[in-house]
C-alpha cells in the first residue's frame, strides 16, 4: 500500500510551550532507513527520501498540546510513499540559559501525526505456476525485477523455503529480501544461506545477485561460493567439495560487496545443468579486522537481496530452449580454505553476539549540535534526538518556566 500525501498533521506533545519544535522536515520514501545516517536531511543514495515539506522558524506549534495541519505537495513523479519521517533539522524555542548549558534545544517534543491522502492498493492477479516455469528470467540491471525469485515470490509469496547454516541478525528469509535489513550468520566456518525453488521447479542459472546486508563495512564478504544441488543434502566436513553440490563460482578475496547495502550481479557458467537448490557458501574469511584481538566476526556471512536469473524449467520436462546461452566465466580460482583439510578450530563454539551490528571502523564522530541557521545550510551530522522520559518539573536540568503562565515543561 503507497499513500499519496495531500495534508498531514503533527502535535506540540506537552503543557508547557518552552521547547516548542520550530525547524524540522517531513520526508517520504519506498524503503526503510538505515541503521546509520550521518545527515538524515540529505540520506545516502541506497535510500531515497523525498523532502514533502520543509519548517523553519514555525511558530504554529506554540501552545500547550497545540496542533497545526499542513498541505503536502509532493513532486509529481514521484508522490506516492510507504514510509515517513519527520527529522528535527534545527534549534526548538528553548533559551539557552546564561551560564551557556544546552539541555533542551535539541529535544523533539511532537506526536499525534496523521497523514491524509489517496491510499493506492496494488491489485493482485493470480498467477498459475504453468506461467512461470518453462520461462526465461533475463537480467537486465541490478534490483531489476526480471529475476526468478521476485517472480516466484510476487506471485505467491513464501513459495521459496530458505534454510541457513545458523542466523545471528534477522532470519534466513531475510536472505531473499529486497529491502535494506541487517542479515548475518553465526561466526561460523562455512557459513551458508540455501533457496529451495521447489519439487516443481528446476533452473539452468545465467546469473546471479548478491547483497551485502549490513550499514557498516566492517564485515564485508571477500571469499566465498555458489553452489547448486539436486538433493540438498550435505555430509562432507569440506562442503565447498561436497559430493552433493556442484560449485557454480567461486570467489577470492572479492571486494565487489564492500559498502553500505553493496549489490552486484555475476554471470555463471553452468554446462547445461538445471538445478532446484541454490547455496551461498562462505569459503574463507570475510573483511573483519580483529585487529589483535578475538577473531569474533571473521567467519559471519552478511548477505541479502539474493536473486537468481536463467531459464526456469518445470521438473517434469528439465530442458533448456534452444537459444539458451548462459555467460561463459572461469570458476577455478582456489578457495580460501583447502579443498583437502577440515575448517579450522577455534577452541570450541564461538560465544553468541545476538542482534548487535557487526562493528564499524568508520562510524561517525560523536554529535556536537551545530549553530542553525533559516537557509538549513547547517544540518545535523548524526541524528541525537533524546527520546527518554519526559523532563522532570524540578531539579537543575528542568527547562525554565514558560514566561506567560510560570509553568514549567
Amino acid at each position: 500500500m503507497l499513500i499519496e500525501p495531500t495534508t498531514y498533521t503533527l502535535r506540540y506533545t506537552s503543557s508547557g510551550n518552552a521547547c516548542c519544535p520550530r525547524n524540522w522536515i517531513l520526508q517520504g520514501s519506498n524503503e526503510p532507513p538505515t541503521a546509520y545516517m550521518r545527515d538524515p536531511t540529505h540520506d545516502p543514495n541506497w535510500i531515497k527520501w523525498t523532502n514533502l515539506c520543509i519548517h523553519i522558524n514555525d511558530v504554529n506549534l506554540n501552545a500547550d498540546f497545540g496542533t497545526c495541519s499542513w498541505i503536502v505537495k509532493p513532486p509529481k513523479d514521484n508522490n506516492k510513499f510507504r514510509y515517513f519521517r519527520i527529522i528535527q533539522t534545527g534549534k526548538n524555542k528553548y533559551q539557552i540559559p546564561t551560564d551557556g548549558k544546552d539541555e533542551w534545544s535539541d529535544v523533539f517534543v511532537a506526536g499525534s501525526f496523521e497523514i491524509y491522502g489517496k491510499i493506492h492498493r496494488k491489485a493482485k492477479q493470480k498467477v498459475s505456476e504453468n506461467s512461470l516455469v518453462n520461462k526465461q528470467y533475463a537480467y537486465h540491471h541490478d534490483g531489476d525485477t526480471n529475476g526468478i525469485v521476485y517472480a516466484l515470490e510476487q506471485s505467491a509469496p513464501g513459495t521459496l523455503k530458505v534454510t541457513t547454516s545458523g542466523v545471528d541478525a534477522g532470519k534466513a528469509e531475510n536472505f531473499i529480501e529486497r529491502s535494506h535489513i541487517n542479515c548475518w550468520t553465526q561466526n561460523k566456518p562455512f557459513s551458508w544461506f540455501c533457496v529451495d525453488l521447489g519439487a516443481n521447479r528446476k533452473a539452468f542459472p545465467s546469473h546471479y545477485t548478491l547483497r551485502y546486508a549490513s550499514s557498516g563495512t566492517a564485515c564485508c564478504p571477500r571469499n566465498w561460493a555458489l553452489q547448486a544441488s539436486n538433493t540438498g543434502s550435505s555430509g562432507s566436513y569440506d562442503p565447498l567439495h561436497d559430493p552433493n553440490w556442484t560449485t557454480l563460482k567461486v570467489h577470492t578475496n572479492d571486494k565487489s560487496l564492500n559498502s553500505d547495502f553493496a549489490a552486484k550481479t555475476f554471470p555463471l557458467e553452468t554446462s547445461g545443468q538445471a538445478f532446484r537448490y541454490y547455496r551461498v557458501l562462505q569459503t574463507g574469511k570475510n573483511a573483519f579486522d580483529p585487529k589483535g584481538g578475538p577473531d569474533t566476526w571473521g567467519d559471519v556471512l552478511v548477505c541479502g537481496g539474493f536473486e537468481l536469473y536463467g531459464y526456469l524449467a518445470d521438473s517434469k520436462n528439465v530442458a533448456p530452449p534452444p537459444n539458451f546461452s548462459p555467460q561463459h566465466q572461469s570458476t577455478t580460482q582456489q578457495p580460501s580454505y583447502g579443498a583437502s583439510q577440515a575448517p579450522p578450530s577455534y577452541g570450541g563454539p564461538p560465544p553468541q553476539y545476538g542482534q548487535q551490528a557487526p562493528p564499524s571502523y568508520d562510524a561517525p564522530p560523536a554529535y556536537t549540535p551545530p549553530a542553525y541557521s533559516e537557509d538549513l545550510t547547517n544540518r545535523f551530522q548524526q541524528v541525537n534526538l533524546n527520546n527518554s522520559a519526559s523532563p522532570k518539573s524540578t531539579g537543575p536540568s528542568a527547562p525554565p518556566p514558560d514566561t506567560n503562565t510560570g509553568r514549567r515543561l
